[in-house]
C-alpha cells in the first residue's frame, strides 16, 4: 500500500512539473484526487491496525494455552509407581510392627478412628505374610475397642444396671425409651465394627477353633443384641418380677 501511495504521488508532480515548464500554474489537487490519497492513506493504516490485532489476538492465544495446559501431579505419578511395588516379608513384618505401635498409641488417647485405621493395616500386612491368625486377632481387636468406645460413650453399664433395679414402671419405661435413642445415636460405632468382626470370621473359619473364636463370637452376639434392644426391647409388664 505504500508503494501505491507513492506511486501515485510522483505521478502528480511528474504532471505538475510539466504543466510549469508550460508556464501554467500549478492547480491545487482535484477532489478526486484527494479522494485517491485519502482511501490510500486510510486502507494501509487499517492494515497495520488488522496486523497488529491478528498479533495481540496470536499473543493472548498462547498464553491462554500456556495457562491451560494441564499441570502434572508429581505425587500421584509416583504412588502410581510404588502402589505396585512387591513388599518383602521383611518389610511386611515392619509394617506390622509400626501399626501395632500406632494402634496402642491411639488406644492411650482413646481415638477410635485411628485405632481402626492402624489394626486394619496391621491385620492387611499379616494377611499378606500368610498368617491369618494373626491378621484375625487385628480385626477382632477393631470389634473390642470399637464396643469398649460404644460403652463408654452411652454409659453402657450404669444404664443396664439403672434398668434392671428400677422398681417405678412409669420412670423405668421413660428412662428405657432414653436409653434406646442413645444406643441408636451411637450404633454408627457398632455397625462399623460388625463389619471387621466379620472378615475376622471368615478368616478364622479357616483355622482351627480357639479362644479367639469365641472371643470374635461374643463380640458379633453383642452387638446383634444391641440392635434387637433398639428396634425390641420391652418394659416388663406391671405383674412381672
Amino acid at each position: 500500500m505504500k508503494f501505491i501511495y507513492f506511486f501515485i504521488l510522483s505521478v502528480l508532480l511528474f504532471i505538475s512539473c510539466n504543466k510549469n515548464k508550460n508556464g501554467s500554474r500549478t492547480l491545487p489537487l482535484d477532489t478526486q484526487t484527494k479522494k485517491i490519497l485519502k482511501d490510500s492513506v486510510a486502507n494501509n493504516n487499517n492494515t497495520t491496525l488488522q496486523d497488529s490485532s491478528v498479533e495481540q489476538k496470536t499473543s493472548n492465544n498462547k498464553d491462554t494455552l500456556k495457562k491451560t495446559k494441564p499441570i502434572e501431579n508429581i505425587l500421584s505419578k509416583e504412588n502410581n509407581k510404588t502402589s505396585n511395588k512387591i513388599k518383602s516379608i521383611s518389610e511386611l513384618w515392619q509394617e506390622y510392627k509400626n501399626a501395632k505401635k500406632m494402634a496402642a498409641k491411639f488406644i492411650e488417647k482413646n481415638n477410635l478412628d485411628s485405632i481402626i485405621h492402624y489394626f486394619n493395616i496391621a491385620a492387611d500386612a499379616s494377611y499378606e505374610l500368610n498368617r491369618n491368625d494373626i491378621a484375625t486377632w487385628q480385626l477382632n481387636n477393631i470389634g473390642y475397642y470399637s464396643i469398649n468406645k460404644f460403652k463408654d460413650i452411652t454409659d453402657y453399664d450404669t444404664r443396664m444396671q439403672k434398668l434392671s433395679t428400677m422398681k417405678n414402671l412409669r420412670k423405668k419405661a421413660l428412662y428405657l425409651k432414653e436409653t434406646k435413642q442413645v444406643f441408636r445415636d451411637n450404633f454408627n460405632i457398632l455397625a462399623t465394627a460388625q463389619i471387621y468382626l466379620y472378615k475376622a470370621q471368615l478368616l478364622d473359619n479357616e483355622l482351627d477353633p480357639s479362644d479367639r473364636t469365641e472371643k470374635i463370637e461374643r463380640n458379633l452376639k453383642f452387638i446383634t443384641w444391641i440392635e434387637n434392644f433398639i428396634f425390641n426391647g420391652k418394659v416388663k409388664t406391671r405383674g412381672s418380677k
